[in-house]
């Protein structure tokens, strides 16, 4: 998992190069002024009461998909397993811009219905700067892959710095790292679970087939 920090984001959302799941999932998080594809008409979205802020959401997969948002139950890593603050239906090629509190810390996720489904995360935190003092705003975003992988995200920021990786690998992983989740859709099972046993087998598959910087 890597963290890159940044003062301004422009996100961009896809689902991994194919279909829509790892089942070859991928998505983006999208410049917020990229094109449309044809037929898109979304409008804008928020969560939280939306904000200054804005993240956009971009299918690149042949596919529609839901992705939602979850914020988090404090600063810092607390995620919230509740249901999603906000879910957006994104057709192919379309972009999905949503607003959110200059504060807000949460994750986006290829969500099929239930917290308990194996997802890779991508994870958002927005640090505003502090009245009176100098410094900007800053924002930490990267995508993580310990509670399983259902997609690709590749998420990317304002000045070209990106974290994520556009690949699928669902084809590769052996039997014993495939599950099925509550959709009835194939995905990668998790490094660790939420017991917090690590699964040693699935940490080095995805170690070996995405790089360690990703998994």
């Amino acid at each position: 998992m890597r963290r890159v920090k940044r003062n301004y984001w422009q996100a961009q959302a896809y689902s991994e190069n194919a279909n829509c799941f790892e089942q070859d999932a991928s998505w983006n998080v999208v410049n917020p002024w990229a094109s449309q594809g044809s037929g898109c008409n979304n409008p804008a979205g928020s969560v939280t009461g939306g904000g200054l802020k804005e993240v956009s959401l971009k299918d690149n997969t042949g596919a529609a998909m839901l992705v939602a948002f979850f914020r988090n139950l404090a600063p810092g890593e607390h995620p919230s397993f509740n249901g999603p603050d906000a879910s957006f239906a994104l057709a192919p090629g379309c972009t999905q811009k949503v607003a959110v509190p200059r504060n807000w810390q949460g994750r986006a996720q290829k969500f099929n219905g239930s917290t308990q489904d194996p997802s890779n995360w991508a994870e958002i935190n927005f640090e505003p700067g502090e009245i009176g003092l100098p410094g900007p705003d800053k924002i930490w975003f990267d995508e993580s892959d310990i509670l399983g992988r259902n997609s690709s995200i590749l998420m990317t920021g304002g000045d070209g710095v990106a974290g994520g990786i556009v690949k699928s690998v669902l084809g590769q992983a052996p039997s014993n790292l495939v599950v099925t989740d509550s959709s009835g859709q194939r995905v990668i099972k998790p490094p660790q679970w939420f017991d917090g046993v690590t699964n040693g087998d699935a940490v080095n598959f995805l170690r070996t087939t995405i790089g360690s910087d990703n998994a």
